[in-house]
């Protein structure tokens, strides 16, 4: 797509050129033209790609084999427990680590191990300590309070639990669900 369009401008900035000046261009004017079309096309290319992550899109099934239990819960309250590096990127940078509770409304898989309340262990970056932007930094949770949520999770302790895909891509193990009729 870039291809086509781009030999398009380069086409109609050569002609206008060309009949602005009666004629030919020189090899250095047309070497300038072909300089600014290719840096604006890099620049597009560019910044389109400042938003991209390095990730992948996990499927249900995906989720549900590596989950150690899947629940539904309501989200109580979220503490901030340190702060720390992330724990799964390289270099690491500055993050909040967070807890937060869920009572437990249904257990699809693990119920030998899931009690009546559960902890989530997830991350944030912590902007007070990160200069200017961040880029490919993953994705963090944000957690309602009194929200319904359908949780993938992997166990790491007691009632101490983690996304099953990961501190990066949290995201993808938590899917908010409609509130129900209690």
């Amino acid at each position: 797509m870039f291809e086509s369009n781009d030999e398009i401008i380069v086409q109609r900035r050569l002609f206008r050129l060309q009949s602005a000046r009666g004629g030919c261009l020189t090899f250095m004017e047309t070497m300038k033209s072909l300089r600014r079309v290719g840096l604006a096309a890099a620049a597009l290319v560019l910044a389109s790609g400042a938003y991209g992550q390095i990730g992948r899109v996990w499927t249900f099934d995906e989720l549900a084999k590596k989950a150690d239990a899947i629940v539904v819960g309501e989200a109580r309250q979220t503490i901030e427990t340190a702060r720390t590096t992330h724990p799964e990127l390289k270099p690491g940078f500055p993050v909040v680590q967070w807890e937060t509770s869920f009572r437990v409304l249904t257990i699809f898989k693990g119920a030998e191990q899931v009690g009546a309340m559960i902890r989530l262990k997830h991350f944030s970056p912590d902007w007070s300590h990160i200069q200017g932007g961040l880029i490919n930094g993953g994705g963090s949770l944000t957690v309602a309070a009194g929200q319904d949520y359908l949780l993938f999770l992997a166990r790491r302790d007691a009632d101490l639990y983690e996304p099953v895909s990961g501190q990066t891509f949290p995201g993808q193990s938590l899917k908010e669900v409609p509130p129900a009729d209690r």
